[in-house]
């Protein structure tokens, strides 16, 4: 049985440095609140002895020390919060004067031009306005002019900067870094995007695997197409699209191998992927699931057929299939025969359209129909007989008859 994650396991994102980083990071936090504890403590205590010389009550001294204590601080910190509060407005209305021109900058930047000395000027004298309006211009050039900017960010120590910042708590600041890490690329920052696969948050997951997609790695692809294979539907039908380029590669070094896994959820999410892609690949492995205990990998096995380089060699499977105890795979099965015009299918299409009732009826009827002459001959005699199933026949040559008869729909 083959174990999920091999290549992730060959690569641990989370080096010894890092975890050690993180730890001193904890220890350091945790020394601050000692530290904070103790002045207020000490100063509790000096306001305390000196209440103490007027032959206070012990009990009302230390209250008094508290309350003094307690004041102070709650005044020193509403005097640093305007102080701080009126700093920020007249940044900001500095800021907001210099952005003009530092996006006119960007994009001369971007556009071939030489302004690495100016926007290192404007970068020390406005760092927090200049992050967010390079955030945003980056992600709008693609190519060449992505390239250039990602290449200024390096010159500049932006990339040091989002690297250090890509796991900070603020989740805004985090997808902004991790958005303009994955736009300027590059090999020194891989190991940060593989490492933000693990983010606790969705939204920054899923923007890590695209950058790593945008990247063009073939060992970062197949981490993210593994990556994608766990996620929500939602998660992987997003990477799925970003992913069908690199369709033939990963079904070879990574679909196949997790459709032999034995788990029904991962082979689904595999079968879904390869459904989503609509791309020919040859996968020798689905033969085996179209006889699979669980009916909904049976299902979804038979939803690839259409797509298989090899589907003309499945018909003995796809027959057995159209039988098949499950109503879903009993279905799905019919439209792949109608599909693949498998003529030895017909008698059994007949059979289940006079033998059912609801959906298998009516998709049995529009497969015959999509056969061409021998299944519309087939309907015809259906409707003449007199069969319970003859309103479902009747639809389905009442659309053939007038050309707008629809494919019936996995």
């Amino acid at each position: 049985m083959i174990e999920f994650g091999l290549a992730g396991a060959r690569r641990n994102p989370l080096s010894d440095a890092e975890s050690s980083e993180i730890r001193n990071s904890r220890i350091g936090i945790g020394l601050k609140t000692v530290s904070v504890f103790t002045v207020y403590l000490l100063f509790t205590l000096a306001v305390y002895e000196f209440l103490a010389r007027f032959d206070f009550w012990m009990g009302l001294a230390m209250a008094l020390a508290f309350t003094v204590v307690q004041a102070s601080a709650i005044l020193i910190l509403m005097a640093t919060l305007i102080m701080l509060r009126l700093v920020d407005r007249v940044r900001e209305r500095r800021s907001a004067a210099a952005v003009p021109q530092i996006r006119s900058l960007m994009a001369t930047q971007a556009l071939g031009g030489n302004e690495i000395d100016a926007l290192s000027k404007l970068l020390s004298e406005y760092p927090h306005p200049f992050e967010q309006v390079f955030s945003e211009i980056i992600s709008t050039f693609r190519d060449d002019g992505q390239k250039r900017l990602g290449h200024a960010a390096r010159r500049l120590g932006l990339t040091e900067r989002w690297i250090k910042k890509a796991g900070c708590r603020n989740l805004r600041k985090r997808r902004r870094n991790i958005a303009c890490l994955g736009a300027v690329g590059g090999p020194e920052v891989s190991r940060i995007l593989l490492r933000a696969l693990r983010d606790p948050s969705e939204v920054i997951r899923l923007e890590a695997a695209l950058a790593l997609v945008r990247a063009g790695s073939p060992r970062d692809i197949q981490e993210v197409c593994e990556f994608a294979l766990k996620q929500n539907k939602l998660t992987r039908f997003v990477l799925t699209e970003s992913l069908r380029p690199y369709a033939q590669p990963l079904c070879r070094e990574v679909l196949r191998r997790y459709l032999q896994c034995g788990q029904p959820a991962q082979i689904v999410a595999c079968l879904e992927t390869i459904e989503a892609w609509r791309v020919a690949l040859a996968v020798p492995e689905v033969r085996v699931l179209l006889r699979h205990v669980c009916p909904t990998v049976r299902e979804h096995a038979f939803r690839v057929v259409p797509y298989l380089a090899s589907a003309e060699n499945l018909q003995n499977e796809i027959l057995v299939g159209i039988a098949d105890p499950e109503e879903d795979v009993r279905r799905v099965a019919i439209v792949v025969a109608s599909r693949l015009k498998i003529a030895a299918a017909l008698p059994l299409l007949e059979q289940a359209l006079k033998a059912s009732r609801g959906s298998i009826a009516l998709t049995s009827a529009f497969s015959l129909a999509e056969m061409g002459r021998a299944g519309v001959d087939l309907l015809e005699q259906t409707v003449t007989s007199g069969n319970a199933s003859m309103a479902s026949a009747l639809e389905a040559l009442e659309r053939f008859r007038v050309g707008r008869l629809e494919h019936a729909n996995l």
